[in-house]
Order: structure tokens, then sequence, then C-alpha cells
């Protein structure tokens, strides 16, 4: 990011390449199906901030933790001006046994990616985001606050109570 700042436009292409499928992807899964067909304009505004504030990027700071508070923050621009709740994650990944066939397998992948959606959609607007950053994208509850502009306590506030009332809907069937 310093060499873009720096007017390094090669830079750029770089840093795209590295960040493009993890921002779309935590766009993707911050939306409920109905509004992913915003997901390519809040990128695009994303991106276009990156571009904007080039010359305001600290380098003591991570470029990672930057872009994801440029992602949640143009995310939570374009619901408000929608008016719009964000909703849940899917899982990408599910580990499929070798025994089933793969309808079964299928079905099973489905009602889980179905199942976590529902799950999540029910956390509280600040556990959501504090789950999809720690437990899907990989930030540290330190690198998640300076994302959401909290401290990193009232983050691991934020993940201890989600993990709770993720383990009781679990637990209970929904």
């Amino acid at each position: 990011m310093v060499a873009y700042a720096s007017g390094n436009d090669k830079a750029f292409a770089e840093l795209y390449r590295r960040y493009e499928a993890r921002i779309y992807g935590f766009l993707v899964r911050r939306l409920s199906p109905r509004q992913r067909n915003s997901t390519s304009d809040i990128f695009q505004k994303t991106w276009l901030k990156v571009h904007t504030g080039r010359k305001s990027f600290d380098s003591t700071k991570k470029f990672s933790a930057w872009i994801f508070t440029i992602a949640i923050n143009a995310l939570r621009d374009h619901l408000s001006l929608k008016e719009e709740k964000v909703s849940a994650a899917s899982l990408e990944d599910v580990v499929e046994p070798a025994s089933l066939t793969n309808q079964e397998t299928d079905l099973m992948r489905e009602q889980l990616k179905n199942n976590v959606h529902t799950i999540i959609e029910k956390l509280p607007t600040m556990q959501r985001e504090a789950v999809l950053l720690c437990e899907l994208e990989g930030f540290s509850s330190a690198d998640a606050a300076n994302i959401m502009n909290l401290s990193d306590g009232a983050v691991r506030q934020l993940l201890f109570r989600a993990r709770g009332m993720l383990k009781t809907m679990l637990q209970g069937g929904l």
C-alpha cells in the first residue's frame, strides 16, 4: 500500500489481486440472499475509497484491517441508505463424509448452510460482525476491534456473548 500511496499504480493491481476474493466474499457473507445483488456496488465503492484514501493510509497499521474497515463502512452506508438490516453468513466449505452419496451430501450441505445462515442471522448486528471478522475472516480480536472502531475488550465480549447465543441456539435446535 505504501508503494501505491507513493504513486506506483502497479502496486494497486497487486493489492487488488491479494484482497479481491476476501473482500468480495466478506461482503457476500454479510448480505442476505435478497440483498446480494448489491455486492458488486459495495465492492466497487470499497475499492474506490481505497483509491481516494490512499494518501491517508497509516503505514504503521495493517492494510488488511484498513481495507476491511472501509468495506464494513461501505456496507453500513449502503444498508443505511436502503434501510435494510444486515443478515447472515453461509458456510462455503463443508467436510463431506465418504460414506454418503453425492445426493445425500448435497442435501446435508444445503441443510447445514441454511441452519448456519438462520442461526447467524439471529445474532445482533455487532455480534454478527465480530463473529464474521474473527471466525470466518481470521482476524484477531484486536484487529476486529480496529475495524469495528471498538476496544479489544468490547469485541471479546461480543464474541463471548455470540458464542453463548450460538451454542444455545444449536442445542435448542434453533
